[in-house]
């Protein structure tokens, strides 16, 4: 009986486990393992490092790939990817490359005209107006686009912009307008502060004027600072405040000047400091002429005529400002020349400080105090004079998503350069190089590129990596 019983036991177990086992061999499942993941990893940095280390059709070592990633549009990257690396497509495997931590190709800057807040009450002429002076940059060796669009704060959200800029008083009382009366218009702005789009106000403002749109963005307050005087930069070594950027930017993105729209015949045009214009001619200096223009003859001095001729690229230089001014010296290079005699970029050089003069900034009174930082924080105050009257603030750091920036009023390309100078902080610096929707199980794989031509620009290259199934 007993045996029986024991017989029976084993027989039910057996069965038990038969009925475990069945579905296994009917049905075998997958187990999930970090290999993929490690073969993706393997196999992505193995594209990183080699595409750092393209050769040209002749077979001559090219200067680095990644560090001229931002050269290239989507299609052309991709196409050199796919080229050199077949295994991809075989491997079934996809990709999207994004960058981090540099300055974009393009910086899309949105802008509301409503009414007098326009050039002439028009959007055209506002448009035409902001590209004027927001010409490119050419910065470490590539050009920084400012593509100018107009906005409505009516559904803000909608509008893909990377800044915000507000410029001249009719914009801002308009902006101030629809918080005064109870529009949520100020909240739409913060959302898109933490998202990182940046806001830039450029505009004078008094000291009765100071508002929610100033405390509540830029961070301004009434100052008891008193006093005149030029302006000069505030912090131009310790690169870990927050007013140290701007001025960074400012000896790189110099001036764009067009040859084009100045005079009937497109030889000559003029830079625009301290409120005084200074001549520069397009030269061709080949005889005979064969059309390419090679160098620029320059008025250094303001009094139209000019004084150095047949200045080529990387050729350094000195201007005088009017007596009005100071009679400042200042130093600058010539950064690029169109060889078709369009334009000439001029770049201010940081071996010999630039001072503004204080009739052409204005510095109305407010002072900055960043609503985290304690009163009068001089790391946020950007340009001063001796008083201590603020020209330009910044509120928020390079870490920081929320990045606004007020720049006092003014006319002139060393004040324009300003206000690039300040876009380019404000905005994002992370862009995709190629963008496609990425799978839930993928890996990401960092490289690590550290440049600069006019000032040192470390970045990371990420590329996203996973399987198609």
């Amino acid at each position: 009986m007993e045996k029986g019983i024991v017989h029976m036991l084993e027989a039910i177990l057996v069965s038990l486990t038969f009925l475990i086992i069945v579905p296994f061999l009917l049905y075998p499942t997958l187990t999930r393992t970090d290999w993929n993941y490690v073969q993706m990893s393997l196999n992505g940095q193995d594209l990183l490092a080699t595409l750092d280390k393209i050769y040209d059709s002749s077979g001559t070592p090219v200067e680095s790939f990644l560090q001229n990633i931002m050269n290239r549009n989507s299609s052309d990257l991709e196409n050199e990817i796919t080229e050199n690396f077949t295994w991809l497509e075989n491997k079934k495997m996809n990709y999207g490359i994004e960058t981090l931590g540099v300055i974009r190709n393009e910086i899309r800057v949105g802008f509301n005209c409503t009414g007098a807040g326009c050039t002439g009450g028009d959007v055209e002429e506002e448009i035409m107006y902001l590209e004027k002076i927001l010409r490119p940059a050419y910065i470490n060796g590539r050009y920084v686009y400012f593509r100018v669009f107009p906005i409505s704060y009516d559904n803000i959200g909608r509008h893909k912009m990377d800044v915000l800029l507000i410029r001249g008083v009719n914009q801002r009382d308009y902006v101030q307008n629809l918080i005064d009366s109870g529009d949520d218009v100020i909240d739409d702005l913060k959302v898109h502060l933490n998202r990182g789009t940046g806001i830039i106000g450029f505009y004078n403002i008094t000291p009765g004027d100071v508002d929610e749109l100033e405390k509540d963005f830029f961070g301004l307050e009434i100052g008891a600072s008193s006093g005149d005087g030029d302006l000069t930069f505030l912090n131009i070594n310790n690169a870990s405040k927050p007013n140290y950027a701007i001025q960074k930017y400012f000896y790189a993105v110099g001036m764009n000047e067009n040859f084009t729209y100045k005079w009937d015949e497109h030889e000559e045009t003029e830079v625009t400091l301290w409120g005084n214009p200074y001549k520069v001619r397009r030269n061709d200096t080949d005889l005979p002429p064969d059309g390419i223009f090679e160098a620029l003859d320059l008025d250094t001095d303001g009094d139209g005529s000019y004084d150095l001729f047949g200045k080529e690229e990387n050729y350094d230089f000195s201007i005088t400002s009017p007596p009005e001014a100071g009679s400042q010296v200042h130093d600058f290079v010539i950064e690029k020349i169109d060889p078709r005699g369009r334009f000439f970029i001029m770049n201010f050089n940081k071996a010999n400080q630039y001072i503004f003069h204080e009739d052409l900034i204005k510095t109305s009174g407010p002072q900055n105090n960043p609503p985290v930082k304690s009163d009068k924080d001089e790391s946020y105050d950007v340009l001063k004079d001796a008083g201590g009257k603020s020209a330009l603030v910044v509120n928020g750091t390079d870490n920081t998503k929320w990045r606004t920036v007020w720049v006092s009023g003014g006319e002139g390309d060393d004040i324009y350069a300003l206000v690039k100078s300040s876009i380019i902080w404000a905005s994002d610096r992370s862009w995709w190089n190629v963008m496609r929707s990425i799978s839930g199980e993928y890996t990401k794989i960092s490289y690590f590129v550290s440049q600069g031509e006019e000032f040192h620009e470390p970045y990371w290259v990420e590329l996203n990596l996973w399987y198609i199934y």
